[in-house]
């Protein structure tokens, strides 16, 4: 790659999509990220994703490595929506079986996460691992930050709490709520007497009594003895309904 006053060297170019160019320009990217020099790396990229003109446009494709490297430089620069976005065209844009597609997903998680979207950032995290054979420390890591991240949330999420009752300091003055409620009885309102067949009562207990101490001329004897037991029915049932 050369040394750094050699990596300046023709970054004002016009675009240029020659498989050796373009692998020159990435090289040089990677050259810039470990040397945390963003905008350099940054710049480099720009070259190799711009679109070409002319006939190769509509069979132009952007390079996958470096929407991913391009991806990795917004997360330092804490753009995290520019680099959720290059994560997702680069996913978009590797096949299937292609290993660096848990890269791609990887860097989803981590846009997710530092944009606070932390449910769908551990399920990125989580697919990413499913995808690699040998699953790394990053990717547990990332699982358990996200992990703790939710948890600190839903700890600061506070019950609402019950309206208290506020007790007057002035005796004269009584609120709604503090003035004791007087028991209502289950019953039905009456506008009868206490005792409206009292009267009733009194004279079925005579005839008993008539009944008992004297034979009633034309009845009977068990004429008789049927029209007291119907009597003390009646005075029973009176009693007991009333």
């Amino acid at each position: 790659v050369g040394d750094s006053a050699g990596l300046h060297t023709n970054m004002n170019s016009k675009p240029s999509h020659d498989p050796d160019r373009v692998a020159e320009l990435k090289d040089r990217a990677k050259f810039y990220f470990k040397r945390k020099e963003w905008d350099l790396a940054s710049r480099c990229l720009e070259i190799v994703l711009s679109k070409p003109g002319g006939e190769l446009e509509e069979d132009w494709m952007p390079d996958p490595e470096s929407l991913l490297i391009r991806s990795k430089v917004h997360l330092q620069r804490a753009d995290y929506e520019l680099a959720l976005e290059d994560a997702k065209l680069a996913n978009l844009c590797i096949d299937r079986g292609d290993a660096r597609r848990s890269k791609a997903i990887k860097l989803m998680a981590e846009a997710l996460y530092h944009m606070g979207n932390y449910e769908h950032s551990l399920v990125f995290f989580y697919r990413s691992q499913r995808m690699v054979k040998k699953q790394n420390d990053e990717g547990k890591i990332g699982i358990q930050m996200c992990l703790e991240s939710i948890q600190t949330a839903i700890s600061k999420i506070k019950p609402p709490q019950k309206p208290g009752i506020t007790v007057s300091t002035n005796p004269t003055c009584e609120t709604r709520r503090q003035r004791p409620r007087t028991q209502r009885s289950s019953a039905p309102t009456s506008f009868l007497p206490t005792d409206p067949f009292s009267k009733d009562v009194k004279f079925l207990k005579g005839m008993l009594i008539t009944l008992d101490t004297t034979n009633m001329k034309g009845l009977e004897l068990s004429e008789e003895k049927r029209l007291k037991k119907k009597t003390e029915h009646t005075i029973n049932y009176i009693l007991n309904t009333n």
